[in-house]
């Protein structure tokens, strides 16, 4: 009679030690997807703009360089950002935080000694970087704008792709 009743108690103990098993395994995955979710925007990103033609149409086209340089630091995330083109030269650090899974807020924490101009109060909402999917990358402009294009002429997405 010991042998027929010690079966399922066994089984009993089997059952929850997988399901203990499982629950330990899920645990660890959400925890490594938690910590590396930021790291999805470590990297360096671009956007241009060309704008119209100066001198009346007959001198060169007017462009603006965007680069952004997303990086850990320490237990937050910092951002480089640079535009440089027609009478325009800014360098600025940024703060990133992060908004769920897809969507990346950037905020201007400081200029750089070597900014040219400062158009934008400490501590304001640049833009978002958001990912839907196509286009791979949407940029949500909020303080800062494309300097050179109408906003009447773009999408209002139109912006920044993780370069290459």
């Amino acid at each position: 009679m010991i042998g027929l009743h010690s079966t399922p108690m066994r089984w009993q103990s089997a059952k929850a030690v997988i399901a203990f098993g499982f629950c330990l395994l899920a645990l660890a995955l959400s925890t490594t997807a938690a910590r590396t979710a930021p790291n999805r925007w470590y990297g360096t990103y671009l956007f241009e703009e060309t704008g119209p033609r100066t001198g009346g149409g007959d001198g060169p086209a007017m462009t603006m360089a965007h680069r952004l340089r997303i990086y850990p630091a320490g237990k937050s995330i910092q951002a480089d950002l640079q535009v440089d083109g027609y009478q325009t030269s800014m360098r600025m650090l940024c703060t990133a935080k992060p908004e769920g899974t897809n969507r990346l807020r950037l905020y201007l924490r400081e200029y750089r000694k070597d900014n040219g101009q400062k158009p934008y109060a400490k501590g304001a909402h640049l833009f978002s970087l958001v990912l839907k999917g196509k286009p791979p990358l949407e940029t949500h402009w909020v303080a800062m704008r494309p300097l050179l294009l109408d906003e009447k002429q773009r999408p209002s997405f139109e912006g920044f792709q993780k370069a290459p």
